[in-house]
């Protein structure tokens, strides 16, 4: 297997991923499998994250699950490659809240498109 390596900051993936949210809320993280560290756009997490929510970001090559952080409900998106070379997990976190304000928008817009 050949590997290619790209040197760019952290800080410019992040800005990527910033300007491509899916939903206003949404944020990202990077999961180091190895020592249990997550990093988001400012720095390493402030929250502790606990095994559980590690082994289950890392058991599988996708998975999602609900997680509550800091009291908030949220829908978990992981992506852990079996061939990550230093065996990174990609982590989305939504919250509940954004997801529930697309949905009645679009029932209302439902509603509305029924009724006229």
């Amino acid at each position: 297997m050949d590997i290619i390596v790209i040197n760019i900051k952290i800080s410019q993936f992040f800005d990527v991923l910033e300007k491509n949210k899916l939903t206003p809320n949404s944020f990202f993280h990077i999961i180091n499998k190895h020592q249990n560290k997550a990093y988001s756009k400012t720095s390493q997490t402030s929250y502790a994250l606990d095994k559980e929510f590690y082994n289950k970001c890392i058991t599988n090559v996708k998975s999602t699950f609900n997680y509550t952080l800091n009291n908030d409900k949220h829908i978990v998106i992981s992506y852990s490659p079996y061939d990550s070379v230093l065996g990174y997990s990609y982590v989305i976190f939504m919250p509940y809240r954004d997801v529930h304000i697309k949905i009645i928008g679009f029932l209302f817009a439902l509603f509305l498109a029924l009724v006229i």
